[in-house]
């Protein structure tokens, strides 16, 4: 099984996993000391590493990493009580302290090389806190952390309110102080020198509180149990996080000035964030959407269960909602919105996918071909599955429901076998070249290596493929192909000769040459994909070297000229000069038809030469130009009002075309809800108004888990609405609205006199939870336990609060995330857990049991 997974990774559908003899070198370097700094700083390594994972912009995803840009599902630092002390706020929510982080006070020597960077550590901060009258801030606690540190450093300040920070590498750092309900703003990027101590003071003033609740979306009710998390800034990397409490309220004190990012998820719920809010425009009511669920089985085509297939969870990209962590040994996570490439061992779809699919989640099924997600974002979504063997199958469109569990079967079966032979344009093998195998508009392409042959062999195939090799930066022409099951094909891959040229000269009207302007080379033909781009010098010549044969087709672009596209060339060598000309231009104002106000418009330009967009400014006046001669058709759009559409000529370059004055409608709004007969809200269904003595919007909206709905950018008059459920059934809203420009129509009630919606599935109260009864938390790089419930199973078996979470089940950790969704098991479901309790390992074996969550 092991060698599976290892080989699931190098597949792009794989699990999360870690190199064992890294993971190793991690969990040593993680071990905290409660007596030395030194141990302390080797504690945040692998906090270093998942904040690198969750945070660090501009690496491209992988299957197997943590998703970018996505935050921790708990707080790597603590949120104090109003004392300063990590006891529970008097609403009752529950606060975290960071108890094991290392505190000094006053002067400390240098922390040891290899914890605290490869730089040599020489130089110090020294910092002074003091309160908002100036008096000295004594045991107020600062928080520092930066590029020179591989964990954050803890410190308490001595009676003059002064502490001089071990020696460090020069870098970038963050500071943070505060004491009971005082706080320091953060102060972030302080750059640290090297050999020299840099000097801060940190002024303590009384701290925000945010007061506020998390209720159920479907009915207001409140949700126990809530955690958030609290980020100041979002370059910050100090935290706070709170609980809710059976009132579904929370509290949080001792907050920096400023807009905060706050993430808030609830055990059957969906997550929710990141949220700006601001503390000081009063207490905020967060609603959370219960979450859906969704079991696969996979069969074969004779109706047997297969084990250990890839199921892949397709959504709309726009829809991605954080990474689903489902229970279950065999589900992962998995980020998006890159798709993988799956193993050349299997087939892409037979069906079309549009390139903005995205993977929500992934996993393996068991034994019994069954997979079950959970803690699924109510959408739309697509499964894809593929095993050994056989062709990759996709299902029809499955709309998830809110607090509902679906179930659905997916068959695959054996498919057809292409042999590739890769070769020169001499006939010659090419040796390692790399084969991609894709349909078009699929996400997913097959990629494999030629051996030293230039040969290949891809199965489990099925439908019409374009096969093209790749060796460098070269690329081979692309062969189309149809494979049927059972099949075995051949087909040869040969690389174009590369000897041809093309020269020319971009020039304006006068005919003097036009510098800088980018030009683009497309071959033309079925299959071909070379494309190249070169920059007119300051006469306007350009050349392209080294190209394979002709027809090419080139795009030239310049900011103070039209784009231009040219006809087919069929011949290499030099062409005749590329004219730009200078173009036309369309001015015009946009106005509130009632006030003559002008208004903040977007226009959309659609000409044969392109799509344009434009915007009006305060005063509703736009101005475009370098639009190519010709017709021109302009939509205007501008929220709160009707659309409207024109059509113009645009034919003098020297003379602008004009709109004149556009006057635009406000538009009618209806806000209500949708239930059944039963007054229960309808999720899902699709809202429009159908005019009855005029015309009719475009305009739709969809209706919330709690049923309500927002229909904008109607049309005045007598209209009645309309409701498409998810199954097509339409219905009429019995009575027609008067809608009247400008207005909103609101507290609709659309009923549904003859339907009746399914009830969902609530989440479990929390005093009935399934699971290893502990609470685990990210803190200061480490997974540890914050939290057993008394007299459980796992406290019996010697489990301690601020054990530090190695593996579970023999499957290393990154974030807390993953041991949360591990340790969500049946009643009586055995689950080993190692962790690490100072210097030493140790391995336990706990059950999970019924239990109540504090």
């Amino acid at each position: 099984m092991g060698e599976k997974r290892a080989d699931d990774e190098t597949r792009g559908g794989g699990r999360l996993q870690n190199d064992a003899g890294e993971s190793e070198r991690l969990a040593a370097a993680d071990e905290a000391s409660e007596t030395t700094w030194k141990e302390a700083l080797r504690a945040g390594l692998v906090g270093l590493l998942a904040f690198l994972f969750l945070f660090v912009p501009g690496h491209p995803p992988k299957l197997s990493d943590i998703d970018e840009g996505r935050p921790p599902t708990s707080s790597v630092f603590p949120a104090e009580g109003p004392d300063g002390t990590d006891e529970p706020s008097p609403l009752g929510a529950h606060f975290r302290d960071d108890s094991r982080a290392e505190e000094w006070r006053g002067q400390s020597e240098a922390p040891d090389e290899e914890a605290s960077s490869s730089r040599i550590a020489n130089s110090a901060f020294r910092i002074v806190v003091r309160r908002d009258d100036g008096s000295a801030a004594e045991g107020a606690r600062v928080e520092l952390m930066g590029s020179g540190l591989s964990a954050k450093l803890v410190f308490r300040t001595d009676s003059e309110g002064r502490i001089e920070t071990p020696k460090l590498p020069p870098g970038f750092y963050e500071l943070h102080a505060h004491h009971g309900s005082l706080v320091s703003q953060p102060m972030l990027g302080v750059q640290l020198h090297a050999d020299r101590a840099k000097e801060i003071e940190l002024t303590l003033r009384p701290g925000l509180r945010l007061e506020g609740e998390v209720v159920r979306l479907r009915d207001g009710a409140p949700v126990e149990g809530a955690h958030l998390s609290v980020i100041p800034d979002a370059l910050s990397l100090i935290r706070k996080e709170a609980w809710s409490d059976a009132q579904g309220r929370f509290l949080l004190e001792g907050l920096p000035d400023g807009i905060l990012q706050i993430y808030v998820e609830a055990e059957g719920y969906t997550r929710k964030g990141p949220l700006r809010i601001d503390p000081s425009a009063g207490a905020p009511r967060i609603e959370l959407g219960l979450a859906a669920s969704l079991e696969v089985v996979v069969r074969d085509d004779r109706g047997r269960p297969i084990e250990e297939a890839e199921v892949l969870l397709l959504v709309d990209a726009p829809e991605v909602s954080p990474s689903v962590v489902a229970p279950g040994d065999r589900l992962t996570v998995i980020p998006g919105p890159v798709p993988p490439i799956p193993p050349a061992s299997s087939g892409v779809t037979s069906r079309s996918l549009g390139a903005a699919k995205a993977i929500l989640a992934s996993g393996e099924s068991d034994a019994n071909g069954r997979l079950l997600f959970t803690s699924l974002n109510p959408s739309s979504v697509l499964l894809r599955a593929e095993a050994d063997r056989s062709t990759a199958a996709l299902s029809e469109p499955i709309q998830l429901l809110p607090g509902r569990q679906l179930s659905t079967e997916i068959t695959l079966r054996e498919g057809g076998t292409l042999s590739i032979r890769v070769r020169d344009e001499f006939g010659a093998p090419v040796p390692d070249p790399r084969i991609r195998a894709r349909r078009e508009g699929d996400p997913f392409p097959l990629e494999i290596r030629g051996d030293e042959n230039g040969e290949a062999e891809l199965y489990g195939l099925e439908g019409a493929y374009a096969v093209q090799a790749f060796l460098g930066e070269e690329e081979s022409a692309e062969s189309e192909l149809e494979i049927r099951i059972g099949e075995r094909r051949t087909v040869e891959l040969r690389f174009e000769r590369r000897d041809a040229q093309l020269s020319g000269r971009v020039v304006d009207p006068r005919g003097f040459g036009i510098r800088s302007a980018a030009i683009e080379l497309q071959a033309v033909g079925s299959g071909r994909n070379f494309a190249a781009s070169a920059q007119s010098a300051r006469d306007g010549t350009f050349a392209f070297e080294q190209l394979p044969p002709p027809p090419y087709s080139l795009r030239v672009t310049h900011p103070a000229y039209p784009e231009l596209k040219t006809p087919q060339i069929e011949r290499s060598g030099e062409i005749p000069p590329i004219v730009l000309s200078v173009g036309g231009a369309i001015r015009g104002t946009i106005v509130d038809a009632r006030t003559g106000a002008g208004i903040r418009a977007r226009l959309s330009i659609e000409t044969a030469g392109g799509s344009f967009e434009a915007r009006s400014n305060a005063d509703g006046e736009f101005s475009v130009d370098r639009l190519p001669l010709g017709d021109a058709a302009v939509t205007i759009e501008a929220e709160g009002y009707l659309s409207a559409h024109q059509t113009l000529s645009i034919r003098d370059q020297e003379r602008a075309a004009s709109l004149g004055t556009v006057r635009l409608e406000q538009a009618a709004e209806v806000r209500g809800e949708l239930v059944d007969r039963y007054g229960e809200p309808i999720f899902g269904a699709t809202l429009s108004a159908e005019g009855v003595d005029g015309p009719s919007s475009d305009a739709r909206a969809q209706s919330d888990e709690a049923g309500r709905f927002h229909l904008k950018g109607l049309f005045a008059g007598r209209a009645r609405l309309i409701a498409r459920l998810r199954d097509g059934t339409r219905y009429l809203h019995r009575s027609a609205l008067n809608l009247r420009s400008g207005e909103l129509v609101d507290g609709v009630r659309f009923r549904l006199s003859d339907y009746a919606e399914g009830a969902p599935e609530l989440p479990v109260a929390n005093s009935t939870r399934l699971g290893v009864p502990v609470e685990v938390v990210d803190r200061g790089g480490a997974i540890e336990i914050g939290w057993i419930a008394e007299g459980s199973g796992a406290s019996r078996a010697g489990l301690r609060v601020g054990d530090q979470i190695l593996e579970i089940d023999g499957e290393s950790l990154l974030i807390a995330a993953q041991a949360r969704a591990a340790l969500r098991v049946g009643e009586g479901e055995r689950v080993t857990i190692r962790i690490r309790r100072g210097a030493s390992t140790r391995l336990y074996e706990v059950m999970g049991e019924r239990y109540s969550p504090r």
